[in-house]
């Protein structure tokens, strides 16, 4: 493995030098530089570039507002909280439920899942309608009653147990005893006749059953380690409903705030100039559908807009080991090779989606893959995202094979992204490459230059005229877009300075009356004008402050690290959100939750690298 690094090393550094001595590069190089020179100077450089003020963050208002806040919070917890928490029984109850769980034998949950298997074929047979799955499920009860071994032991010498919890950088707790537990099989057993009985009087009431004994476990967990119900929300989000996302999100929430509450000296909630913005943002927001047409509609949007956002600062404050950040890039690579994964399944069973396409003009095209987000441009947009951030994965990674699995994914999702035929991504993904390229070696860039010409021969024929078909105005999505542009920019024109509030409706209520050759349209297929339209010249420039906010975030880090691994992290960060607001010219990135809020947790993610990889970025601690 040395003798093969060291030739990769020198093969790399001979291939710089090759290009550094070359013409083209010479030409390339004196170009960037002459537009470095006119950057340099500008006022622009100085907002993108420069060190933020290290007191703006103490003396924003929010933060004096936060303080106030989590002070009151952490008065009261200490006075009248923390003595009632730890003296409550459920607490003890929660505290203790993990250790009972480990400590089990075997033997007592076969016991308990017999005992649910018996009472759910009992109530079946009253319905007459026995589920055969049971069969399974009884079997993998008798297998458990052959062994008194406690699940902490089992886990302990599972080969899979240790990959995953390697994968992660987690540990079993050492303080549960790797000892048999015969104590305690009573609740077992009582736990599974109820969920059996649940099961078996009522449709559907095995899926409940599951459901419910999911969520009970997951509860207990996460009240323990709300740092787990975080990363099981970055997972789930790509498959669950909106407002049950919304809620998984307030459920950890609470269960932060009681660790808050309680002065648990491991929780604590950090905020930066990046979240303040992020605060802001939310505030203006609520603004805007305070005085929007649609009032009560644009409130409900103004309220789980906000809640997602809201993420985004709790994931940065829960992630405060380098192990935790591994482990939430990690889970979310995971759930986004589970979304690439569906989308190939599409692919080879023919779901086809023609919707948003012109099938006169591309004949040859049969299918264009959404996986869970229903819409092609849609998961090309969430692709944008996870391609970057499944590559940050790779670059953190502590173990080989963790790496190739993390490229592999991004590779899948790559495959993904070409076919869904969005022609934004299309244009978005040499642009990531191009930023990414500067900021880590600027010699790489003749082998993108070269890639240009490798285009037409490279891809396939539906995905060139695709791509080439940006400039067509004969197609027909061009062309709704154009009239879809001109109809919102009139409608900019009478309510610039407050916005129309969030939602479809309230962007109906204005684009109506403007629109353009009579197009209808759901919203204005731009991120940049569909924010001006929601939130007024305020929303804009907020939206553009948390922007710069993110650049100086972590451009200042890109430049001053030593490590290659984490510069190129850093640089992939910053090319992940290149890519995403090229999409965003286009085509209204917010429109589906689940981007916006796959966005802000990517907001999260990389606030919580830069403050755990870095030494100055400014962060308080509300402990």
């Amino acid at each position: 493995m040395t003798n093969l690094a060291d030739v990769s090393i020198w093969i790399w550094r001979r291939i710089l030098l090759m290009m550094e001595g070359s013409l083209f590069f010479r030409f390339v190089n004196g170009t960037m530089g002459f537009f470095a020179r006119l950057f340099s100077g500008s006022v622009l450089s100085r907002i993108m570039t420069e060190e933020a003020d290290e007191g703006f963050l103490r003396r924003s208002f929010v933060f004096r507002g936060v303080n106030g806040f989590f002070l009151t919070l952490k008065r009261f917890g200490r006075h009248f909280f923390a003595g009632v928490y730890e003296g409550s029984g459920i607490v003890r109850l929660v505290r203790g439920l993990p250790r009972y769980l480990f400590e089990a034998s075997l033997r007592s949950f076969g016991l308990g899942i017999t005992a649910g298997v018996l009472a759910y074929v009992a109530a079946s047979v009253w319905l007459a309608a026995v589920n055969p799955v049971v069969l399974l499920v009884a079997a993998a009860a008798a297998l458990c009653l052959f062994t008194d071994r406690s699940l902490y032991t089992v886990l302990r010498g599972s080969a899979l147990a240790e990959i995953v919890l390697d994968a992660l950088a987690l540990r079993l707790p050492t303080a549960y005893e790797k000892r048999k537990h015969t104590r305690g099989r009573l609740p077992m057993v009582f736990a599974g006749i109820l969920l059996g009985l649940s099961a078996g009087m009522f449709d559907d009431g095995g899926v409940l059953a599951l459901l419910g004994a999911a969520g009970l476990a997951g509860g207990v967990v996460v009240a323990a380690y709300p740092f787990v119900g975080a990363v099981g929300v970055l997972f789930l989000a790509p498959y669950l409903p909106t407002m049950l996302t919304a809620v998984l999100i307030l459920g950890v929430t609470a269960c932060f705030m009681l660790k808050l509450l309680a002065a648990d000296g491991k929780y604590s909630f950090r905020l930066d100039l990046l979240g303040v913005w992020i605060v802001v943002y939310m505030a203006v927001g609520l603004f805007a559908a305070v005085n929007s047409f649609t009032r009560l509609p644009s409130m409900e949007i103004a309220l789980l807009t906000g809640v997602y956002m809201w993420f985004a600062l709790l994931l940065a404050s829960l992630i405060n080991t380098k192990a935790k950040l591994h482990a939430a890039l990690l889970i979310f690579a995971a759930s986004a090779l589970g979304t690439g994964l569906y989308g190939l399944w599409q692919r080879f069973s023919g779901m086809v989606d023609t919707t948003h396409l012109d099938e006169e003009l591309f004949q040859g095209m049969t299918l264009r893959l959404f996986s869970t987000f229903d819409n092609p441009n849609v998961y090309a947009t969430f692709l944008l995202l996870a391609i970057p951030l499944c590559l940050v994965a790779m670059l953190l990674a502590h173990r080989l094979w963790l790496r190739v699995a993390c490229l592999g994914t991004a590779l899948v999702l790559l495959a993904n992204l070409g076919l869904t035929y969005s022609r934004g991504s299309y244009l978005a993904i040499p642009l990531a490459a191009v930023v990414f390229i500067l900021l880590m070696e600027k010699r790489l860039i003749a082998f993108l230059a070269g890639g240009i010409f490798l285009v037409p021969i490279l891809l396939p024929p539906t995905m060139l005229n695709r791509l080439l078909s940006i400039v067509n105005l004969a197609d027909s999505s061009t062309a709704y877009r154009l009239a879809i542009w001109q109809g919102s920019l009139r409608g900019v024109r009478e309510f610039w300075y407050a916005g129309v509030g969030q939602g479809t409706q309230a962007f109906n209520a204005v684009y109506q009356l403007n629109a353009f050759n009579q197009v209808t349209a759901q919203h204005s297929h731009n991120l940049f004008l569909q924010i001006f339209i929601e939130t007024g010249i305020v929303g804009l420039g907020v939206f553009l402050a948390l922007l710069i906010t993110f650049v100086k975030t972590l451009y200042p880090f890109c430049r001053r690290t030593g490590d290659i691994r984490q510069k190129a992290a850093a640089a992939m960060m910053l090319a992940m959100m290149a890519g995403f607001l090229m999409m965003g010219l286009f085509d209204f990135n917010f429109y589906n939750y689940k981007v916006f809020l796959a966005f802000f947790a990517s907001l999260g993610l990389a606030s919580a690298f830069v403050r755990i990889y870095g030494e100055r970025a400014e962060v308080v601690d509300f402990a």
